[in-house]
């Protein structure tokens, strides 16, 4: 915890701040005419040893049937110096709809999944005939989050981590969970439209 944010919990102050990050993402779902879309905002810190750092922003979205996770950039990447980060995400965050951003951590963990087996959609239907009704269960949308969450696990346990696309999988949540930007996620509830 840094100190402001411990002064902040003192005091009661609910204010989201922007908080550098070497490496961040955030998903955005959204209603669409075929289901949903994905996009996934992620943040890399550059340091280059000759000049100043800088930041990279790439917007992207999950393939169909990539087998691999790949990902469509939505635009092309925008290098942000290292004193103009917060200022970006600050106003980027006005222009953001607050209704489409992801947060809570199993909020978090069931969308990377939804976007994983979107891109393994033919491959889970081939290879995993057997759990298609669990799978399923973990991407039924009028299903309260508990229960799609609870079925995430019970899919989790059954199946070996060992093989694929699974190994992949495990790789990717760890990745994306850990790295999760809540902070602006909470940036984007408070401020956007």
């Amino acid at each position: 915890m840094q100190i402001y944010e411990e002064y902040f919990k003192r005091h009661s102050i609910r204010m989201p701040l922007v908080k550098h990050v070497s490496l961040g993402y955030l998903f955005f779902r959204k209603p669409s005419d075929t289901g949903f879309y994905w996009e996934v905002v992620s943040i890399y810190w550059n340091e280059p040893s000759t000049h100043p750092g800088y930041y990279t922003i790439r917007r992207s979205a999950p393939m169909h049937d990539s087998r691999s996770f790949e990902m469509d950039l939505v635009e092309v990447d925008r290098k942000l110096a290292w004193d103009s980060y917060e200022e970006f995400f600050y106003n980027w965050s006005h222009k953001c709809d607050k209704n489409n951003v992801v947060s809570g951590n199993r909020q978090v963990i069931l969308n990377a999944w939804e976007m994983f087996v979107f891109s393994h959609d033919s491959y889970f239907t081939r290879t995993f005939r057997n759990l298609s009704g669990l799978l399923f269960e973990t991407l039924d949308f009028n299903s309260p989050l508990d229960k799609r969450y609870a079925s995430y696990q019970t899919l989790m346990r059954i199946v070996d981590d060992k093989l694929n696309p699974f190994k992949l999988w495990k790789t990717e949540v760890n990745v994306f969970s850990r790295n999760y930007c809540h902070w602006l996620a909470d940036l984007i509830q408070h401020n956007g439209k």
